[in-house]
This record gives C-alpha cells, structure tokens and sequence, in this order.
C-alpha cells in the first residue's frame, strides 16, 4: 500500500506524512483511472489530463515519489503538490481528518468527538498550541462506490453476481454462503426503521468485505522493541461484487485509511465509526447517477463479511480473543488453567478435559455454534450491568468485550460474517505448530511414551531435501524456501502451505511413527479439501467428519 521502493520513516512515532500521501494518492489514482470521471467537470483541460496520466503512470507502476519528480519535470507536469490536488479536485474524493490519541487508543469520532482526553490512557487531546497530538484520515467509501456507475466498463463488471452460476448446493464464492442466502431474505431495518427493500433484492446492490490488520512500518530498522510496539493498522474494503479472479487486485482493494500507530488501538468502534456511518446510508440508499440507465437511482451496499488474523477480529467483533477464558466467537469452548504452573495465566483449550474420563467436546462444539441472537443477548446483559465488576463477569463469562459497531448493521451476523482465516488457523498457526511438534520443540512437551519426534540428524536431512524439491519445483508454484529444521521462523504462510500439503507427506514417510504419519496424511486432506475452488456438499460432510476425526486423533 506504500508506492514505490521508499523506506517509511518514524517521526515522534507515527506514521510519515510521505508515507500517507503516497497511499492516499496510489487509491486516489486507482479510483479515477478505473471509473474516468474527469471529462464531466468544467474546465477539464488537456494539461489536466496529461499530469493526471502522468500521475496514473507513476503509481500504478509502483515508482516512488523520487521518480515522480523526475517525471514532472522530463515531461512538463505541475507539481507533485498540484497533481494531488487536481486528483482530489476531479476524483471529489477527499479524505476527512479525525483526531485521536497520540498512541491510536481511540479516535475522537461520534460519540466522543467532544472530549478533550482520552478515555483509556487519559493523555491530552491537544497540544499546547491547540493542535491535535495525532490524526485518523479517513477515506470515504461511497463517492468511490458512486464512481463505479460513471463508467460502462465498470458497471459490466459489477454484473458478476447477476451473470454467475446460479447456486446449486457447491461452494463458489461468498455468494453461496449460507449467510448471503439468509441475506436474500432479509429486509433492511436500522434504528427500529424498517424500509421497503431488501439485501441483495436489486442487480446494482454491491457487496463488500471489511479487513483490517496490524502493520509493523519499522521492522528491522530500529531495536527490538521498536519492532514489537511500533505498528500501524490499514482499514480497507474488498468488493464482492467483482469477479473473484480480480476483486483481489491492488487496484480494486479500496483503503478506508490507515490508524497511524504507534500502538495497535484499544478502541477499534471509534475508528470504525466513519465507515459504519456510510454503511447506514449504504444500506437506506444513495440517490446515484448510472450511466447506463442515464438517471438517477437508490444505490445500496452492504458490508457481508470481515477478514482480519484473530487479534484483529477480536477487536472487530468485540471479542476476547486468543488467551481469554471464553476466545471462540463460534462455539462454547472454554480454556483452562495448568494447575501445575503457580503464577501461570494463560489459558488453554482442551477438546477432552483432565479428569473428565475419555470424552471428547469436539461433537459438542461443533454441533453448538454460537449465533448472532446470543450475541445480541449478551450485548443487552452489559448495558445492563450496574457496575464495572458486573460488566467485566458478563463479558469474561461470553468472551465479550463490548458492543461492536458493525454487529450492528442489518448485513452483518457476527458468527458467519467473520470467519478465521485459513492462512492463519491453518499455514500460520497449525503448521508450524505441528512442524515444532516433530521436531520436539513444541512448549514444554517431552514425549516419553510415545517419541515420534524427529531427531536432529533426521531433520536436517529433512532440511536439506526441502532445499533440493524446491529447486526441481517452478517457480509459478512457490519460491525458494530455506531449509525448514534451521530457518523454519523464516517460513511464509505460502511457504507453509506449500510444505505441509505437498512435500511434508513425502518427507515425512517412513520418518514419522505410522500412527502420526496418517495423522498428517489426514490433516492434508482437510487442507486440500478446505481450500478447494469449489465444495459440494458431499465434501462438506467429508470435511466435517475428517475435522473431528483428526481433533479426537489428535487429543489422543
């Protein structure tokens, strides 16, 4: 999200203001090229055109702001300072400043757009000059969404979910999902107002998915601390509505800004509070020229899922997360505390309790998922807590920690709308966890009865093999990869993917006792299974019966 080849830099611990201009202007620019609004304003020029090209050229190529300048100048643009002007002129698309605190624990937005302290570490709106100690620049959704019907080309492209396969019981796309389908059925109701549509009911509806995630800017250029404290967190949309096989595309992922850091923010709701605003009207109705039926109509949209890694979730759907007695945001489980450790405080989660015989919870779980009316049940419980004490029992009890704006919206169910991704349960957390497992580094377990860890001479042929498949292997299917026994922290999600699905079945034969081997032969069927392009409901049954199969395997 940052143009070009330019090392962001660390000013009183935020986010460089070249760094920000340089990502409003890549969205800035893709929003215009992509819906060619400019011709419909007066006084439209050729010289407009020519350092908007110019522009278009520099960040849709990725160069960086020192190559822009050579641009302006070998070819007679205005200034860098004048095109980003001229863009938000003619794109009347401008971001909207927000204060909040100087470590990004809340954003002065609604509500709260009144206090001068924040309401978590009491720090000072205000400098001693009256200016803000830090900003949240907000980049407003709808003018882009209201863009899309300026252009022929786009609006085309929004007919994919018109012009796609009807639903026939296999799993496409997010719209197949069994939460869009109950969507199709939903009448729009906000504040107790119901109104005379429904989600999904007009061709022109656009769907789209919330993301957020924390970003370290700094990694590798100061100490270590700098490394562990100093993040910022991106706020972006992704739009269903196109075509999977370009909805991903740098292009077509819009920003909503970026919470400038230093610190990851304690209050997610307040800088949530711009972009839930302009769902609201999205999902009343904007009145929008389309081009194609050359008038004006109500166009709706509405947010259906968020994808984020668990600590992001959590903080998007007012969860406890990982760590807390009640983590799941989709079934009961909950953790447990090793009695043999006297100061210990985390939690873990067993699938089959100490002292509880042989049974497993795993059909339970599964079979008890949580639902949005729980929630909402829960949610009423905490405003109606008396006091503070009541209100953390409430929320440790159901693994919440507050009200989530976007649970709020009528497309968003809080169990179906935010799904663990399965780059991170699976190629970030699972397999290297199981990889430390072989390797007899997982925590402190020491199996003595059963060593079916690997010893050192084994793993570093192991290594050395990885080294030498990959090499054999084109490069349109993975990278290079280290080896694994040494470098293994040096792994992505993609190579792990790639490790634990295709090469680990073949090095781990006749390395792994049999009865672990199958373990690993069955949790590469789910993996494959998983992330299938399409999903019959014959494999979903498949996939629900190996899932608690290998989590009753594994408890064992």
């Amino acid at each position: 999200m940052i143009a070009g080849g330019e090392r962001p830099t660390q000013r009183d611990g935020k986010m460089s203001s070249v760094v920000y201009s340089n990502m409003v202007s890549i969205l800035y620019v893709f929003c215009s090229v992509l819906t060619s609004p400019f011709p419909e304003h007066d006084h439209f020029t050729l010289e407009d055109s020519r350092d908007l090209e110019g522009l278009a050229y520099n960040f849709v190529g990725s160069y960086s702001r020192n190559d822009l300048e050579r641009l302006v100048k070998m070819n007679g643009l205005s200034s860098p300072y004048i095109l980003k002007k001229k863009l938000e002129h003619f794109s009347d698309l401008v971001d909207q400043p927000y204060d909040c605190c100087v470590d990004s624990c809340m954003a002065f937005t609604g509500p709260y757009s009144e206090l001068e302290k924040c309401q978590i570490c009491g720090e000072d709106r205000y400098d001693n000059r009256g200016k803000p100690h830090n900003i949240f620049r907000y980049l407003p959704l709808i003018p882009r969404l209201q863009a899309f019907f300026k252009s022929e080309r786009v609006i085309n492209m929004l007919q994919y979910r018109q012009e796609r396969e009807p639903y026939d019981g296999t799993l496409r796309d997010v719209f197949d999902s069994d939460h869009f389908q109950e969507l199709l059925d939903t009448t729009v109701k906000i504040d107790g107002v119901e109104y005379p549509h429904k989600i999904g009911e007009s061709e022109w509806d656009i769907f789209v998915g919330f993301t957020l995630d924390g970003v370290s800017l700094w990694r590798g250029l100061g100490s270590l601390k700098a490394r562990a404290s100093t993040t910022c967190w991106p706020l972006a949309v992704i739009i269903y509505s196109f075509d999977p096989k370009i909805r991903t595309r740098l292009e077509h992922v819009f920003s909503l800004g970026v919470i400038p850091g230093p610190h990851s923010p304690k209050h997610i709701n307040s800088f949530i509070f711009p972009f839930h605003a302009e769902a609201r009207r999205g999902a009343i109705g904007i009145p929008t020229y389309n081009a194609r039926l050359d008038r004006i109509f109500e166009m709706h949209w509405y947010p259906i899922f968020g994808t984020a890694d668990m600590p992001a979730l959590a903080k998007a759907n007012g969860g406890k997360g990982a760590g807390a007695v009640a983590p799941c945001q989709k079934c009961p489980i909950k953790g447990l505390r090793d009695p043999t450790k006297r100061y210990g405080i985390t939690y873990y989660l067993p699938h089959q309790h100490p002292g509880e015989g042989e049974e497993s919870q795993t059909d339970y779980l599964l079979d008890n998922p949580k639902t949005h009316q729980y929630f909402k049940e829960v949610w009423y419980e905490l405003t109606q807590a008396a006091t503070a004490a009541e209100y953390k029992r409430v929320g440790q009890e159901h693994g919440v920690t507050c009200l989530p704006l976007l649970g709020l919206l009528p497309s968003i169910n809080i169990p179906n709308s935010f799904p663990y991704g399965l780059m991170h349960l699976l190629f970030e957390n699972l397999a290297p966890n199981m990889f430390s497992h072989w390797t007899g580094k997982f925590k402190t377990l020491e199996p003595d009865h059963d060593p079916y860890y690997l010893d050192e001479d084994t793993c570093a042929i192991i290594g050395q093999e990885t080294i030498g498949c990959v090499r054999t292997t084109p490069s349109t299917m993975i990278r290079a990869m280290p080896d694994i026994f040494l470098h293994s922290t040096k792994f992505t999600a993609e190579s792990w993917a790639f490790w634990i699905t295709w090469l680990a079945p073949y090095l781990l034969q006749n390395r792994l006792p049999n009865r672990h081997y199958q373990h690993l032969l069955l949790l590469v069927d789910i993996i494959k299974m998983a992330t299938s392009l399409e999903i019959t409901q014959e494999t979903l049954e498949k996939l629900d019966a190996s899932t608690r199969q290998w989590h009753a395997e594994y408890e064992e």
